[in-house]
Formats: structure tokens, sequence, C-alpha cells
């Protein structure tokens, strides 16, 4: 540079030119104007940036009207006693509400050191907390990675209970959603306390395992109240927070310890525990503990509602529905989520007594038992259209009966070539599932008559593999066969019709009315001739059933069904069959159980009841179960027919006598059935106590002639064993009953020395009558005659006395006229029990030729009993 004289003058002339002014004072400007447009930049930005933080917390939900506090709880069940049974949770309901002060402060401490630990100390949010998790949701951001971090209780609390849990689709998403969660963190926590804020927290986070809140998370991992937690347990619990499935104790156990260790080493830094319990929780083996819980949980089933829980869940929800107004859907909403407490009337002794009796081998061992296969199978064709197939698509392919095996690995090689049929080389398999069922099956159903409370039910064999699944219980519809005739004829035979049990019919060839078809016997084709009301009930006769119904009438017969309880019936079911149980559907276990009981409680029908009553989750009453009782019957026909089906265990003759219970001085009384080919076998009977109905029988109804008597004792079992310890009791005798000795062949007064007399044993019987229904009449089916010994005829006043005997024959015409199908009068005779004591045409008229008067030298003509054909000839 030119520092002489010359050089300085020559610059100071340049500076002070009005060029280099003006040059100057543009560059200047130009600085201002950058530095202007900067700020206002700045300015701007800051402005919009603002905007845009305003309009996305603005759309953040009003303070007032976000609710945090959890709405979702876990019903619990309880058996008569009190005990608990199962938990129902529905989605977001698994968990049990505790106050803060129920819970542990180590626990409280375990998830603040772990989630925020400021949290006594911010107001909603973090501040150094989100200073440094900005860096890493900035980078998250451009990586397309989600954004974390930062979150405290508060804000947890928000995101579980007001954001859904937090699960944005996109990055900007969760940034949009975390402005929001800090913006009502703060709004907040001027609404409610800490203790609160924690309180809500601690009850409504996912700790895995379908478990909501500390409680929940306590009693599945540790079976244990939350209250009863160690220090370890609890780091164990709070280390879960992070990722319910991978943090998970049960099948991540390593990576809960990792979360395990940081936990206690957070609360011996932050000063919540001593350096004492940080060593003996860390040298806790909590995990075996854990495993050791989870094994028994999972053995105990207790995720599987039984077979009464599944059935108590349907008549809650009914009854929210009948009695309530809900709808379907909120009464279910409200039963798996609303935290009610279900009161039950199981008796879980009764229940176990019912389980081990029908899971018992012993009582199938004559019972050739199969598995039943049912399968699914859905593939993707190369198309990408879906087929889907099951075990019917087995059973036609190999022209197959029925898809009953022996066992269950035979079933095997029919799937295995199946799927090599069906599936092709481009096909896709993208399920399968085959499971067997064991065969024949069976329901048990045991009731209190008196109340309704049914005690237990059994809704088949075998184990139980899901929820709300076939109940052959409450739910199955089966033919009832036999059992129905008391309740289908005798009971409005005798309850209005002016029947009594003395009432006889003959059993003999009958056809249904104006039909050609005739109806048989049970056991086959032979005719027992003349015959009770009672004989036919313990005899479960079918054609002196069906010859009362006959004059009953259809009508009053359905009037008693419907009184009865039963709601499977149709129209279509209006006709003769019902007198033998032959219906459209069938009937339940369940409601023949109520039916039978209304007889048991002296003509009272109770409509069989599940639970006794539901509390809400604040411990309201909000259903009471009051069962529906109505006399249906009078007393006494009630009595009438407990003492006909006494019989049925009593008599050697009848269809159970090996049913009888050890006790035999309990009044006891049943009935028994079957369908066609036995595909259906039942017995349903009570003592003063209880009602029991037993059925058995194949799902895909099979042939059960060649061992139709396997449920009988299965009865007896679980009768017996339910009142071991119980006092000998007696059925109620009303003052409306009366007795009398009757003739079992015409149902009037027996004649002494006659009816007693009678040719093929004694037809004398003491029977009771309902008041004002004693017969006056004497019988007049029998005739007492004198007979030579040796001419076989009757005697004349020529025979010697030590040559005359007594007989006593029955007068009977076996011949019946039955319009046939054209309606056209058919009258055939026939033969029955009853024909050879049958008094021989024209007898009377005859006398004896062998002994007469010295005048008469005619020849001496012997003769020789036998039947009526003989007595009909005059010579030999």
């Amino acid at each position: 540079m030119n520092y002489s004289k010359y050089g300085t003058a020559k610059k100071q002339k340049e500076i002070k030119s009005t060029e280099k002014k003006v040059a100057s004072m543009g560059g200047i400007s130009l600085v201002r104007i950058f530095i202007v447009a900067i700020v206002a930049i700045a300015i701007m930005g800051c402005t919009a940036a603002w905007g845009a933080f305003r309009a996305i917390v603005d759309k953040a939900p009003d303070i007032s009207t976000i609710n945090v506090v959890p709405t979702g709880y876990s019903t619990t069940v309880y058996d008569s006693e009190g005990n608990e049974l199962n938990r129902l949770s529905g989605a977001g309901a698994n968990r049990i509400y505790k106050k803060l002060d129920e819970i542990p402060k180590q626990l409280q401490n375990a998830f603040i050191a772990i989630e925020d630990e400021r949290f006594y100390e911010h107001g909603g949010i973090d501040i150094r907390g989100i200073f440094r998790a900005g860096i890493k949701g900035a980078i998250g951001l451009l990586s397309g990675k989600k954004v974390q971090g930062a979150s405290t209780i508060t804000q947890q609390l928000l995101k579980n209970q007001v954001f859904e849990g937090g699960n944005e689709a996109t990055p900007v998403q969760a940034i949009e959603r975390k402005l929001q969660e800090q913006a009502l963190a703060i709004k907040l926590e001027h609404a409610f306390s800490k203790d609160e804020i924690l309180e809500y927290y601690l009850n409504t986070i996912n700790l895995g395992q379908n478990t909501l809140g500390v409680q929940t998370a306590a009693q599945r991992y540790f079976n244990k109240d939350v209250s009863e937690l160690t220090l370890s347990e609890c780091a164990v619990i709070a280390g879960i927070t992070k990722s319910p499935v991978y943090n998970n104790p049960i099948n991540y156990p390593e990576n809960n310890a990792g979360r395990r260790g940081a936990i206690l080493n957070n609360m011996l830094e932050q000063g919540m525990i001593t350096k004492e319990e940080y060593d003996e929780a860390s040298a806790d083996d909590v995990y075996a503990r854990i495993q050791a819980v989870n094994n028994e949980f999972i053995a105990s089933g207790k995720y599987i509602y039984s077979y009464y829980v599944d059935k108590t869940i349907n008549q809650v929800v009914e009854d929210l529905m009948e009695k309530k107004g809900y709808t379907a859907t909120q009464a279910y909403n409200l039963v798996n989520s609303g935290g009610l407490s279900i009161y039950t009337n199981q008796d879980m002794a009764i229940q176990k007594i019912c389980d081990e009796a029908v899971a018992n081998e012993d009582f199938y061992k004559n019972v050739p038992e199969k598995w039943q296969l049912t399968y699914a199978l859905s593939v993707q064709k190369e198309d990408e259209s879906i087929t889907n197939y099951s075990e019917g698509h087995i059973k036609n392919m190999f022209n197959l009966e029925d898809m009953l095996f022996a066992e269950q690995e035979d079933a095997l090689p029919y799937i295995e070539e199946f799927k090599s049929a069906v599936v092709g080389s481009s096909d896709k398999i993208i399920g399968e599932n085959y499971s067997f069922t064991i065969e024949p099956q069976v329901s048990v159903c045991v009731m209190d008559q008196k109340t309704g409370e049914v005690k237990a039910i059994v809704g088949g064999r075998g184990d139980k593999t899901g929820n709300l699944t076939l109940n052959r219980a409450t739910d199955t519809v089966r033919q009832p066969g036999s059992l129905f005739k008391v309740l289908s004829t005798y009971l409005p035979a005798i309850d209005t019709a002016g029947y009594t049990l003395a009432h006889v019919e003959d059993d003999s060839p009958y056809r249904y009315p104006n039909s050609d078809k005739f109806v048989e016997n049970w056991w086959g084709k032979e005719y027992r001739g003349l015959s009770t009301a009672r004989q036919g009930i313990y005899q479960s006769m079918n054609i002196v059933t069906l010859k009362i119904l006959e004059k009953v009438g259809l009508s009053t017969s359905f009037d008693y069904l419907y009184k009865l309880g039963f709601t499977t019936l149709v129209d279509d079911d209006v006709n003769m069959a019902v007198g033998l149980g032959g219906l459209t559907n069938g009937v339940t276990n369940v409601e023949t159980t109520a039916a039978f009981g209304a007889i048991a409680n002296n003509g009272v029908y109770v409509s069989p009841s599940f639970y006794s009553k539901v509390l809400d989750h604040d411990g309201n009453v909000i259903l009471e179960n009051e069962p529906i009782k109505k006399q249906v019957m009078k007393e006494s026909t009630s009595f009438l027919l407990k003492s006909a089906m006494g019989d049925v265990l009593k008599k050697p003759d009848a269809t159970a006598p090996g049913a009888r219970l050890a006790n035999r001085d309990m009044d006891q009384a049943a009935k028994t059935g079957s369908s066609t080919y036995y595909n259906d076998v039942w017995i349903s009977g009570f003592t003063p106590y209880y009602t029991c109905t037993v059925w058995a029988g194949f799902d895909s109804n099979k042939d059960q002639s060649r061992f139709s008597m396997y449920h009988q004792p299965i009865w007896k079992s679980i009768m017996d064993q339910i009142h071991e310890g119980k006092e000998t009791a007696k059925f109620d005798v009303p003052d409306t009953i009366t007795k009398a000795t009757i003739c079992t062949k015409c149902g009037k007064l027996a004649v002494e020395g006659l009816c007693s007399e009678a040719e093929g044993g004694s037809c004398v019987a003491e029977e009771y009558f309902a008041v004002g229904t004693v017969p006056t009449a004497k019988c007049d089916c029998h005739v007492k005659i004198r007979i030579c010994k040796d001419s076989k005829l009757p005697a004349s006043e020529f025979c010697p006395e030590d040559r005359v005997k007594e007989k006593v024959y029955l007068i009977k015409e076996e011949s019946i006229t039955q319009n046939n199908e054209k309606g056209e009068a058919v009258t055939i005779e026939y033969k029955t029990r009853d024909t050879k004591n049958i008094l021989p045409k024209k007898y009377e008229d005859r006398v004896c030729n062998i002994h007469r008067s010295a005048d008469d030298d005619g020849p001496q003509v012997v003769y020789y009993e036998g039947g009526e054909e003989e007595n009909d000839t005059d010579e030999e």
C-alpha cells in the first residue's frame, strides 16, 4: 500500500467522491436488508411454527371431556360359597382396580425409577428429558423410525387412556400426538393430584399376558395380591412396561431380567432402597417362581371357562336384555368388561362328583369308544382364490360311513391322502386344524328342585378346550324317548282327565290312530295284556301309554309340556309320537331336569337358575335372580307320579332296578328313556333333596342297542355320593291322598278270595289315589268256577268234593277294532300274557260228564286242561 503524501491524498479523494459514496451506502443497505429479511423470515417461521403448534394442540381433546380413570374391568365369577371360579375379560378389561394405598410403595417407586424419576418434581412434562430425547427424535424422524422418549407417567397415562396407546402409522403423526400429549399433561396436572395420576397409571398399564394394571399382573405372575409383592417381584412387573411382549417374564425371562436389574440400580442410585435390599432382590431366583405359577395356572384351566360358567354368562346376558333393556352387544360388553361380580349357584363338591363320575372309565368298559374327527383345511389356489374343506369332504372322498375312529392315529392317513389329492403343487395351505372328540358323549344336570338352583352340570366328556363351546347339558337338543311318557301322558291324564294309577289298558296290538302302522313295545312283539297305568310307567309300556294319550288328547298334553318349561317344541310335534318322546328337534337336559323337578317339588315348577345375583363394579346389585315358580299340577298328582316312578328303581321287572340308591330307605324315584335304536339313553330321577338327569349318546346319533345301560351306573354313582351324610328323607304325603286295594286287571276294588286267587297269580295290589277318585265298583273281570279234577270241566252236583277244585279265570275278549289309514274299521284278534288265564268260551255252559247220576250210564269221557281250543273239544 502507498503511504506517501501523494498516495494518501489520492485515497482521500477517492473516498470523498460521489461514486464511491453511493457504492458504499448501497453495500450497507444490502446488509441491512439481508439482516431484516433474516429477522423477518425468522419471525415468520416462528409465527408459522407457533401457528402449526397451536393448530396441532387445538386439535387435542378438551381436558374437560377426557377421562383418564380406568373404565374396563374384569368380571369375577364365584361359586355358591363365594370362592372365585373365573375372571371374564373382554378386550382392555382384564384389570382389578386397586387404590394407591393398597399398592406397595416399592412398586410405585420401581415404576417411577425406570419411567419418570422426576415425577413428583415436574408439572406434567420433563423439560430435561425432552431436550435429551430431542436429538434422538430428530434422528428418528429423518430415518423414518418411531419417535420415542421423554414421556412422563402423566403423558403415558394420557397415551393409554386418550390416544389409544399411541400406535401411529407415521413419525409425523407420532410428533403431533406427542405435542398434544404434552399440552394435555400440563393441564391434567392441574386437574388431578400426583397420587391420583399415579394410581390411575398403575391400574391401566399393560403388563403382558392380557393383564392390565398391577393387581392382575401380581395374580397372573405370582398368584398373590399386589400388596404381598417383594421388592424383586415389584422390579419384575415394572420391567414389563417398555415392551409387554418381549419383556414378558414368562416367555422372555432374560429380557425382563435386564430391565429388572436396571430398575434395581436406578432405585439404589435414587435412594429408594438400601444396598442390603438391593443385594437381596438381585439374588432372588424370581423367574423359577414365575414359571411354577404359570404351570399351575395352565394346569388349573382357569383360562378355560367351565360348562357351568358358560351357561351362567348366557343366562346373565339374557336377563340383562330381558329385565334391563340392554342390547345383546351392550349386555356382553358389560359382562366381559364391566367389573361385575357374578355369584353362581354352583356347588363345587357336587360338581367334582359329577365330573369324576363322567370321566370314570370303569363306566365305559363295555362300551366301544370312538374318536370323532373334526377337520378344517383352507387352501389358497394359484389365482389367489381360497377353498375351504371340512371332515365332510374326507368322508365323501373315501365313502366313509362316519368320521368315527377306534384310535386317533387311524384318521391321520385319511387326512394326509386327502391333502395330497386336493392341494396342488402351486397351492398354499393357509390354515389347517383337526381335533378329536371322545364318543359316546354324556351330559349331566343336578338341580335343587325346591329353589331351582342348578348345582352342577357336565356338558360333555373329555377336556374342554375353549370358551362358550358346545354344551350338551344346556344347548344340545336330543330325543327324550320314553323319558317323556310321564310328562306328556301320565301327568295330564292323572291331573285333569280323571285317570288314576289303577287305570287299566290292554297291552295288545294297536295302530297309531288312522294309520296302518302298528306300535311296538321296546322289548319286542310280546303283549303283556291288561296293565295298570302304574305298570305303564315303571315298565315303560309304549302301547299302554299311547292308548291313554289318545284319550287324554294332544292339546291337553302340550298344555302341560309348555307349563313345564320346554322351549324347544314346535308345531309339528303335536302328534301321537310325543307320547313316546318322538320330537322334531328334541329337548335339553337342563329343561328336562326342571320338568321332573316339578314332580319332585310337589307339583311346583321352578325355572332353573345358574346365578343368584350380579353386582356392578361399585358393589350395587343390578340383577337378582328370582326364578319363576308356579304350581303346574296338583300336589296329589305329584305324589302319585313319585310313587309310580319309585317302582322304576324298586320293581325287579322295571327298567332301572340296578340304579336304586345305596340308601334304600331314602325315598327316590326315576324314569328311564331311550330313543330309536337307543341313539339316546336317559335317566332322570330325584329324592327329596335333588333332581338329576343323565343323557348319553353319540353326537352323530349312533345305534347303542348293544350297550344301552352304561348311563344308569353314572346316575347312581352321582346320586349316591351327593346324598352321603344327608338324613334319610321321605316324600311329602299330602292329605289329599288315600289308599285302596284294587284288582290290577280291571282297576276296580279287589274282591277278597277272588282277585288274589286268579290264574297266573294274584291281581291284588294296594294303590294310592287322590281323594275322590277311589273306584266304588268291585272287580267284575274275574270269575271263580268249581272245576272237576277228572273232567277238567265245571263240576256238577255229582262230582265228589275231594275231586273238585276252584279256579279264578279272567273275563276278557282279546280282539280290537281300529280304523286303518283309509278310515276302515279293522278288527284284530290277538294273544297276550293273559290268554292262558282267560275263561274259555262257553266254558260256564258245560258240566262234568264223568260224574253223573246213577241212571246215566253213558260213556265216560275224560277232558284235559290246556288252552281254549282243547276245552272246546267234546271228545279227546
